[in-house]
């Protein structure tokens, strides 16, 4: 497949899974307005760590996984926290790329969408930002923390959603995690890290 055809595949996959689940289906209509659009590739070392964790190929979410390996090579890698003292070892494990946003193969001035990867043993700190967001676990396991609230440990198919501004936290203990991120309303504003 061409690198657009590994991208519309990750596309396809995504809008399916979406459809399957009513949580995310409450959060937000997926996009309706979403366009190809070509981007240069943008490699970041987590890049190579996503793609040396292990696969779960058997998964029920086995299609979105295969399909985000497939087009890693295609997007462009990000390293939001870079202006940050969050550190070295967080920087270089992190795995995220846009699916629809900028730097992305697709736009939509409706909602945005993510991709994230945290390897066994690391630590996303507190954060927040403007935009209401759902977290979707597509393989392994994490702990996810919202001020004020109980942890939950969220595996496969498993949703959080984090209200405008709200800090929120997650870690990963034995397991990896692979998680599809959507956002809805204040697009424009990057996460910052809660003080």
């Amino acid at each position: 497949m061409t690198a657009p055809e590994k991208c519309q595949a990750l596309l396809d996959a995504i809008k399916h899974t979406y459809a399957g689940q009513k949580a995310l289906r409450d959060f937000a209509p997926f996009p309706t307005d979403v366009t190809a659009t070509q981007i240069p590739a943008h490699w970041e070392p987590c890049r190579d760590v996503f793609m040396a964790g292990p696969m779960d190929a058997s998964g029920p979410h086995a299609r979105v996984h295969t399909a985000l390996r497939q087009a890693a090579d295609h997007v462009h890698w990000r390293a939001t926290y870079a202006d940050t003292d969050i550190g070295d070892v967080f920087m270089q494990n992190f795995g995220c790329f846009t699916i629809i946003g900028e730097e992305a193969p697709f736009t939509s001035g409706q909602g945005r969408a993510w991709m994230t990867y945290m390897p066994a043993g690391l630590v996303y700190p507190w954060h927040h930002h403007p935009a209401e967001e759902m977290y979707f676990v597509v393989s392994g396991q994490a702990v996810f923390r919202r001020k004020g609230q109980d942890d939950v440990v969220l595996t496969a198919g498993d949703t959080m959603f984090h209200a405008s501004n709200l800090p929120h936290a997650m870690s990963t203990t034995t397991s990896p995690v692979l998680c599809l991120v959507f956002w809805r309303n204040e697009f424009d504003t990057p996460p910052e890290l809660t003080p």
